[in-house]
Parts: structure tokens; sequence; C-alpha cells
């Protein structure tokens, strides 16, 4: 059975990484230093104790198949689905380096959201043997140099056209989904005869009161009980505008009732000099 595009993409990138060993890890570790057993007999949480303990002493505590650093790894196993007690072997592995794949945008990539190309450069800042696309990190122009070349740590071990073969491939042989578009529920009757009351010529005073009434008698909640229906976007940007409606309604009653206490003072000022 052939392999996905991604299965293949995942073992393109573990064989400059590691030459494919799940068991792999940084080579420049000192015997007394190296994990107790195989990584894959391991579980998360004694990879991570590991690598913690080693830090002070190295330059990278890289590990497994895809050389996940400490770091990456601590902020990454919640979100590949995967528990501390879990072993640490070539599945768990997997999980997590898609779970990479999908940080550095294969979802966006594949509803062609993003380029084949910027793809292509945000997994080189992830893995550094794949070479940059565009710019290295120091922003010379890629000619098949590390994103991190310079560094003393880090080379590509691959080409630009190799890398952009097996990122094209997850493409060409990935099915892409395509959500339909929310159905917009249609909104209460008494809501839409007060907005186009909005568009004409109606009292701003009478329409602010009967949008309190409509709201205090239950209105809220039948619109409020269609809203997960629809979008968060639309559901947002309704609320802002309702908000401001609501703002303009009552400073113009405010203003009105402050110009309408002004006249009586105006008022009886002038009958109190008529009186002197």
């Amino acid at each position: 059975m052939q392999a996905s595009g991604i299965d293949q993409l995942l073992h393109f990138i573990s064989i400059p990484e590691s030459n494919g060993n799940p068991d792999a890890y940084w080579g420049k570790i000192r015997t007394e230093h190296k994990p107790p057993k195989r990584l894959t007999e391991m579980s998360v949480q004694e990879v991570l104790a590991w690598q913690d303990s080693i830090d002070p002493l190295y330059m990278s505590e890289a590990s497994g198949e895809y050389q996940f650093m400490e770091d990456t790894l601590r902020g990454l196993w919640r979100e590949a689905g995967v528990q501390l007690d879990d072993l640490f072997d070539e599945r768990t592995q997997r999980a997590l380096a898609l779970a990479l794949l999908k940080r550095r945008g294969l979802e966006d990539y594949l509803a062609g959201q993003l380029s084949a190309e910027q793809f292509a450069q945000n997994l080189s800042k992830e893995w550094a043997s794949l070479p940059a696309i565009t710019r290295d990190r120091a922003g010379r122009p890629a000619q098949g140099q590390s994103y991190y070349a310079g560094d003393g740590l880090n080379k590509a071990h691959v080409t630009i056209a190799a890398t952009m073969e097996a990122v094209n491939a997850v493409r060409a042989t990935t099915p892409i989904v395509t959500m339909p578009a929310p159905a917009v529920p249609e909104l209460p009757r008494e809501l839409v005869d007060l907005m186009e009351e909005c568009e004409g010529q109606g009292s701003k005073t009478d329409l602010f009161n009967r949008a309190i009434q409509y709201l205090s008698t239950g209105g809220a909640f039948t619109l409020m009980s269609q809203l997960n229906q629809l979008d968060w976007r639309i559901v947002v940007a309704g609320i802002a505008a309702a908000s401001l409606v609501f703002a303009v309604a009552v400073y113009t009653r405010r203003s009105r009732g402050r110009k309408a206490e002004k006249a009586a003072a105006a008022r009886y000022r002038l009958e109190a000099l008529g009186q002197a």
C-alpha cells in the first residue's frame, strides 16, 4: 500500500534528521550522559526528564526520529494528543511530528491558503537539516543552506529541489475537504421590523423604547438561542454593531433630557426676572 503524501513528507524529514532512527539523539553527548535505555522504551515524561538533565551541558538535546528539542517537546505533547506516560515510540513520535507540521501551516497549505514555497520555508525553521527556500535567518538568499546556517551547529542535508518535490507530493495525494458555509438562521420578525423602522424616519426615542421592551420580554433569549448557529465572526460583528446603536440611542435620549432640563431652567429664570 502506497504511503500518503504526509507520511512521505515525514519520512523525507526523518532521513536527514536521524536517518529514520526513532532512538537517535545528538551524537556529541558523552557516554555518561546518554539515556539510560533506548528512547523508544522510555515514556515521554522520562525523555523530558533526561533532556532536562543534560540541557545545561550541551548545545543540543535533540531526540528521536524527528529530533525533538526539549523546549519543543515540552510544549507539544498535549497539542499532539499524547500523554506523558505514553511510550516515546514510533507511533508517538509520528503524532508529535504531525502536530509540528500543523504548527507550520499544513492545514492552510492543504486548503490552498499557503503556498508550497512558504510551507517549505516554514518547515526549514522547524527542522534545520532542511534548506531555507527563500532566505535564511540572516536574510541571505536561499542557495541550499540551512535556515540556521552559520550558527556552528546546523547544516542542510537535502536540496531545495528535493524538499519542494516532497512538499508538492503532500497536496497531490491528500484529498482537500472544504467545509460548507454555515447556515445563517432567520432573525426574529420583531427584530426585523425594528431594523426596517430604523431605516425610515421613525422617532429614535420610540424605537429605543420598543427595543428595550422587546429585549425585556424575552426577545433577547430568542435571539441568543440562535447565535450558536452563526459563525463567531458574524456574532462578534453583530454584538459590536448592536452595542454601538444602543450607545447612540442612550446618548441621544440623555442629550435630549439635558436639553429639556436646560430649557426648563431658562424659562424659570425668565419668569423669575419678569416677576422681579
